[in-house]
């Protein structure tokens, strides 16, 4: 109805009552989170998931988790899928 109001030009003289501010918005819960390995059934969705190496905490970016072993880029170190870590929440 405001748009209407403004194409027809209805109260262009009278100033517009401010809106109240917002309340504060509430501080969001921390969260636990740790670096876990891969589990069996992870995947790594549309944007990827990054990944960390166990030896040198390097980070790399996959996007699917068909492999078995992967060559870390930083320590050259050829590790097991199921060695690699991930951040996870922790409850």
């Amino acid at each position: 109805m405001k748009f209407l109001d403004w194409l027809l030009g209805k109260d262009w003289d009278k100033p517009q009552a401010k809106e109240a501010p917002a309340s504060e918005p509430k501080p969001k819960k921390m969260q636990r989170v740790a670096l876990l390995p891969v589990p069996k059934w992870t995947h790594a969705g549309k944007k990827g998931k990054t990944i960390y190496c166990p030896h040198c905490k390097a980070a790399a970016h996959v996007y699917n988790f068909s492999w078995s072993a992967l060559v870390c880029s930083s320590c050259g170190r050829e590790t097991n899928k199921y060695l690699w870590m991930i951040w996870r929440d922790v409850q």
